[in-house]
């Protein structure tokens, strides 16, 4: 999994621009986040990498958009939100677009059991303290796209701050005070802040704000981070 922060609406079409360099044809790109958090402006950017971001508008009441970028490359652009289940997907051939070119899916955790067993899950998140800013989350699911992930250009981030409620943040400085007490030790669960140093402490993920929660973080051992209830 790899993070990364937009600032601006011009970050997040640039991200895009990368996205576009490493895709190919065949190639998933499923886009899951809050309205208004960058979905179709990062497929403006990457279209601008073809010319053809002028064609870019959200497919809400279409369901698809078809691009033709290159004689032989076709962009398709899914908005499946207004889908009540899997079985209209069905109905449409949705899922027989995924092999004629690269395709888009926004809202694409609405139609999850349809969709192939690789492709790249990207998470946008809008910051609470700054509406310009974004956080995306790229989930390879497959090797292929771990190595589209391993390859991109752009890099991640360490200090996720910039996302934190005020509550949030006092917890962040508690489990800073665990951090500092007892190293980096796999697995603890319900964490106490007043702990003694090497004394066995447990950290409840449950309680820990959702955006502090790292797949790779040493609390949880490597496993991926819970879903926000």
């Amino acid at each position: 999994m790899k993070k990364i922060i937009s600032n601006s609406l011009e970050d997040t079409k640039n991200i895009g621009v990368e996205l576009a360099k490493i895709l190919k044809k065949g190639d998933l790109v499923v886009l899951n986040g809050d309205l208004g958090s960058g979905k179709t402006a990062l497929v403006t950017g990457f279209m601008s990498y073809y010319k053809k971001d002028d064609e870019v508008s959200s497919p809400t009441f279409t369901i698809v958009n078809e691009h033709k970028v290159t004689d032989d490359l076709s962009i398709f652009h899914f908005d499946v939100y207004r889908l009540n289940d899997v079985d209209e997907f069905y109905a449409i051939g949705g899922d027989e677009y995924f092999d004629k070119g690269i395709t888009f899916m926004e809202w694409g955790e609405n139609v999850k059991s349809a969709l192939p067993n690789e492709y790249l899950e990207i998470e946008l998140h809008k910051s609470p303290k700054d509406e310009n800013v974004r956080l995306f989350y790229l989930i390879p699911h497959g090797n292929h796209y771990q190595e589209l992930v391993d390859s991109l250009k752009i890099g991640s981030y360490d200090e996720p701050d910039f996302l934190l409620t005020d509550e949030e943040m006092e917890l962040q400085k508690a489990y800073d005070v665990i951090k500092n007490k007892q190293g980096a030790l796999p697995g603890l669960k319900n964490a106490d802040p007043v702990a003694e140093p090497n004394e066995e402490v447990e950290i409840d993920e449950k309680d820990m704000p959702w955006e502090l929660i790292d797949a790779e973080d040493a609390y949880f051992d490597g496993d991926e981070p819970p879903k926000k209830d």
